[in-house]
């Protein structure tokens, strides 16, 4: 409703100028009056999206009842409940704040009696949890820089990603488990490919490079006890070797405690067949599932036991178990239970190995070759180093863990910019003769040179056959990695990889990450506007890059008409605004009083 009045309103004074005062007026006086309880006064605005209820089939009909009735008689059965907690005989703030919300309470019941509600946004303070269920997915979005990790081990459905300009697909199998392009099989390792997930920071879907498999002794002893602060200790001796030796394997650093945040950052949560997210929140452990379970204080953990049963300690109510165990999500990865029962674990990154951008002065680019294993050919491929202040033991000691971690996934022969790709490969055999190709992302041109490629002081000189020579210079002014062609402009090195993993940068928080995957890259909208996940009208989900299709930004940058102001911003408008309200408003109470 409210952007179809901004709409109107704005067409308004785009078709007439001055002129559409008068539906502001219309709109301030007759129709805003009537949604001035949808405002926050602290938190901006919410907004429920409604639709006609329908009514049930006649065989339904005594089973169950229409979607917004329940939630009207849950919300009405609430109200009373509050009141009835808060209100007191002798008249006081809390009473009459809590008469107050009941009264709110009270008026949402009555205006959602006859429809469904099929969209609701609501925003709260503080550290708040919660779930939502849904049969059928209808919209989802995932904002700017989202980045997912994979809480199950998909062993169902595809996923699709098709190049729009080329018309090329390349299909995500999860039941077989491969990875193919326009039917030809290009990743045939299953685990990969079932914990595969898009990270919109870079953007790109992450395709883990090396993963590690543990299998441990079904029995009741405990393997994990997580604390409410996100702090993981291993509690079996044997999986602590197993865990330590794939971290080394993964990043190139090591883990030389039995905590497991030293590597993996804090977990972030908890994934059961009952319980879907437990939520660490500090202070609380919030089980949302079936019950809903709490527990309290900063000495709350979890325990989760050989066996895959998972129990709360704190919550008080003398029922620990919170389900069997499917996945913990940390802040650098992720441990997954796979169908027989066996641990997969994937660390993206190691906490040690993330460098902030304020610690680099510089960066060198060390050419080297790497074997391309089905032509057994040499193929050119760079090696990074990052270079610190030599004056800061600090600075130099989180360098050399990143250049350590870096040195392990490179060399790299793909390098991302914003605007051009740049690609180090060998002909065929047996001349096996070096190539370096460039594609402008912008105009999708595709230069193929072959020639011989050399070190330089600050890069690599490439001179092709007909003698013509191109350099690619790397630098980190500022802490920023660049990428300069042919002395032009400097370019932001936005990602690299090659076969052994990759490199990313992320500008907002202006961190380095040494990335234990193979990138598929995808187009920068991505990262800038989200992920829009909805169901089309042939039934099938479609993910696109696209802001929130639900929210109305009023007032903010782009958006057209809809973000056009509703008041004017001249002084002298204004005033004759406020004078033509008035008169509007003394006309209308004047023909309410006859």
């Amino acid at each position: 409703m409210g952007g179809v009045l901004v709409t109107l309103e704005s067409i308004s004074y785009a078709a007439f100028g001055m002129g559409g005062m008068f539906s502001s007026v219309a709109i301030q006086l007759a129709i805003a009056s009537q949604l001035q309880d949808c405002v926050d006064d602290e938190e901006g605005y919410y907004v429920h999206y409604f639709v006609a209820a329908k009514k049930e089939a006649e065989k339904n009909a005594d089973a169950s009842e229409l979607s917004t009735e329940k939630v009207s008689e849950f919300v009405d059965n609430l109200g009373g409940q509050f009141e009835a907690a808060f209100g007191g005989e002798s008249e006081s703030f809390t009473k009459d704040a809590a008469e107050d919300l009941g009264a709110e309470i009270d008026q949402f019941v009555n205006n959602a009696e006859d429809n469904d509600i099929v969209q609701a946004t609501l925003n709260l303070k503080g550290q708040i949890t919660g779930g939502l269920t849904s049969k059928k997915l209808f919209y989802f979005w995932c904002g700017p820089n989202c980045e997912m990790n994979p809480s199950s081990y998909k062993k169902e459905g595809k996923m699709v990603v098709t190049d729009t300009d080329t018309g090329q697909s390349l299909e995500f199998d999860y039941e077989k488990g491969e990875i193919s392009l326009d039917g030809e099989v290009l990743v045939s390792n299953e685990d990969a490919v079932r914990l595969s997930a898009p990270n919109g920071k870079i953007p790109a879907i992450e395709i883990p490079q090396t993963l590690s498999k543990v299998c441990v002794v079904d029995s009741d002893s405990e393997i994990f006890e997580i604390s409410a602060d996100g702090k993981t200790r291993v509690k079996d001796d044997g999986l602590l070797d197993c865990i330590q030796s794939g971290v080394e394997a993964q990043t190139g650093l090591p883990l030389d405690s039995d905590e497991l945040s030293e590597a993996f950052g804090r977990a972030e949560s908890i994934r059961t067949d009952s319980h879907p997210s437990i939520s660490l929140l500090n202070n609380q452990i919030v089980a949302e599932g079936t019950p809903r379970r709490v527990a309290p204080g900063e000495d709350s953990k979890i325990i989760i036991r050989a066996n895959k049963n998972v129990e709360l300690i704190g919550s008080g109510d003398g029922f620990p178990d919170v389900g069997s165990f499917e996945s913990i999500n940390f802040k650098n990865g992720t441990i997954v239970v796979k169908d027989d029962g066996c641990l997969l674990i994937w660390l993206k990154h190691h906490e040690e190995g993330i460098l902030l951008q304020n610690l680099a002065e510089g960066l060198k680019a060390n050419l080297t070759t790497s074997t391309n294993p089905e032509t057994e050919c040499e193929e050119p491929a760079i090696d990074l180093q990052v270079r610190a202040d030599p004056d800061s033991d600090f600075a130099q000691a989180k360098v050399d863990n990143f250049n350590q971690s870096l040195e392990h996934l490179g060399p790299f022969q793909v390098f991302d910019t914003e605007t051009k790709r740049y690609v180090f490969y060998s002909g065929p055999p047996p001349e096996c003769k070096p190539h370096m190709k460039i594609i402008d992302k912008e105009t999708g041109e595709v230069k193929d040179f072959a020639g011989d490629i050399v070190n330089t002081p600050t890069g690599i000189k490439f001179t092709d056959e007909d003698g013509k020579e191109h350099t690619i210079d790397f630098s980190a002014e500022n802490g920023v990695p660049t990428v300069t062609y042919n002395d032009g402009t400097p370019e932001t090195l936005t990602s690299a990889q090659g076969r052994n993993g990759a490199f990313y940068y992320d500008p907002d928080n202006g961190l380095w990450y040494a990335e234990n995957a193979q990138l598929l890259p995808l187009i920068d909208a991505f990262k800038q506007l989200g992920f829009d996940t909805r169901v089309g009208e042939d039934g099938k989900v479609v993910t696109t890059a696209h802001g929130n299709e639900l929210t109305v930004n009023v007032g903010g940058e782009g958006g057209g008409l809809l973000n056009l102001p509703s008041l004017p911003e001249s002084l002298l408008f204004l005033l004759v605004f406020m004078a033509a309200l008035s008169v509007a408003f003394v006309m209308i109470r004047k023909k309410s009083e006859n």
